[in-house]
This record gives C-alpha cells, sequence and structure tokens, in this order.
C-alpha cells in the first residue's frame, strides 16, 4: 500500500492524538476544548471557533455552553466574527458547503465548516 501524502500523514496523525484525547475526556465541554486546540495547532491559526447548534433554541447560540474559543482576546475581536456567524451558518446549513470571508483590511480570514452527525447539523 503506498504511503499518503505528507499533508494527509499530518492530518492523519493530527485526528488519531484528537482520538486518543477524547476517548479520555469527561464532558462535552472537554471534547470541544480538545478538538479546537487541535485545530489551532494544525491550522497554525491565531484563533478557533467551535459554536454549537443548541437543540432548543433555532439556530446557534453562543453561549458558555455552546461556543468554545481558543486564541487571544485581542486577536479578531467577537464583535467581527461574532455577529456575522449566525447568518453565516445559516447558509452553510443550508447548501452544506464551507463559507471562506478575507477581509483585507484586518488582515484575517473566517472559515466557516459545518460540523455534522448524519444530516443533522450540530455545529460549525
Amino acid at each position: 500500500m503506498p504511503k499518503p501524502p505528507v499533508g494527509q500523514l499530518a492530518l492523519i496523525t493530527a485526528l488519531d492524538s484528537v482520538a486518543a484525547s477524547i476517548s479520555s475526556a469527561r464532558t462535552v465541554q472537554d471534547v470541544l476544548t480538545i478538538i479546537v486546540e487541535a485545530a489551532k495547532r494544525f491550522t497554525g491559526t491565531e484563533k478557533v471557533i467551535v459554536c454549537l447548534v443548541d437543540e432548543y433554541a433555532e439556530g446557534l447560540v453562543m453561549d458558555e455552553d455552546t461556543l468554545v474559543v481558543r486564541g487571544a482576546r485581542s486577536t479578531h475581536l467577537q464583535e467581527w466574527w461574532g455577529e456575522r456567524l449566525t447568518d453565516i451558518a445559516d447558509n452553510v446549513f443550508a447548501d452544506g458547503r464551507s463559507y471562506l470571508d478575507i477581509d483585507d483590511e484586518r488582515y484575517a480570514w473566517l472559515l466557516a465548516v459545518p460540523v455534522r452527525v448524519q444530516d443533522n447539523p450540530i455545529g460549525i
């Protein structure tokens, strides 16, 4: 069997590490924190956010139970991404495709990826 390309091997290694860490997690919040930390390390970005859908509300709810943020508070403030995340999530969930926005003025980018279990959106 041929070896996967270097980028794929790095991704496989990262996912394997996440899976091993998740197996010892005790709460959903622990699982989300592990995923966010791994995504931040793997992508080399300054900030990573995971936001879950609240099953009792419509769409995303950004509170301490559904939102995990890792990165410096002063880097890309929530006022920039938070205000748009709910609208972006609606579009991402509707068509199932990722969304990319590049803000040249802030020298920042926002990538929103749907998180699904089967056909059910659970977060972004």
